[in-house]
């Protein structure tokens, strides 16, 4: 199994991911994640938690993993507040050997 934890920045959020990825075929991972999501609007720090589950890939040259996988998070940005919502993503990781 894979233990992870990543930051990923964009213009519109911010958010940190604490995880475990079991192995569920020859280069195929299953996993859930636990975070939060940040970010200052109008001057104001808004933080949210949120958790999810994906499944990865992991290239052959190890190298590189790509994820795709589904969030479940209250995020202010899009226009709902008090209300969470399922947000779905698709992600390249470059590992550092």
């Amino acid at each position: 199994f894979m233990i992870f934890s990543d930051l990923n920045s964009s213009i519109i959020i911010n958010r940190f991911n604490l995880g475990f990825s079991h192995k569920i075929f020859k280069d195929f991972y299953i996993g859930l994640s636990a975070g939060a999501n940040f970010s200052e609007q109008n001057n104001k720090f808004d933080f949210d938690m949120k958790i999810g589950t994906e499944l990865s890939y992991k290239h052959k040259t190890k190298s590189n993993i790509i994820k795709i996988g589904l969030d479940y998070s209250k995020i202010n940005e899009f226009g709902i507040s008090d209300k969470y919502i399922y947000i779905p993503y698709v992600s390249k990781v470059f590992l550092i050997k």
